[in-house]
């Protein structure tokens, strides 16, 4: 498993063996587009989330991590590399807010290397293909 660093309040209960990272520094993802809109900041503050690594998927332009958000489980993705697509597809989510065949969505968050994560309910029961 990976080190670790503490970002949120409080350990995560029954993740003792698993590290956390705060989601800066290095890594695949791209600096964020700023012309992404006001609309992206703010929902969910990144320094309330608690990730855990390693990653539990990775795509062709996400990342998805398990983590807490305030007393939640959750999945954060995060974006490689943001810009109009992602701007909508956040706009589709908030649209869907509150349909009982999807996952909740949280809200968008933003690391101090303001790339975008987005944080949804985590199903823990394994991928569609599964």
């Amino acid at each position: 498993m990976g080190a670790s660093v503490d970002i949120g309040r409080g350990d995560v209960p029954g993740e003792a063996d698993r590290g956390s990272i705060n989601g800066g520094g290095g890594g695949e993802g791209g600096a964020l587009d700023d012309n992404l809109g006001e609309g992206l900041d703010g929902e969910v503050v990144f320094e309330e989330l608690q990730l855990m690594v390693p990653p539990i998927g990775t795509g062709s332009h996400k990342t998805v991590y398990e983590g807490v958000w305030r007393g939640r489980r959750v999945a954060a993705l995060q974006v490689r590399a943001a810009g109009p697509e992602v701007a909508r597809e956040v706009a589709i989510l908030r649209t869907l807010r509150g349909h009982p065949g999807l996952p909740a969505f949280y809200g968008v968050s933003r690391d101090e290397s303001r790339r975008v994560w987005l944080i949804a309910e985590l199903f823990t029961l394994g991928g569609l293909d599964s």
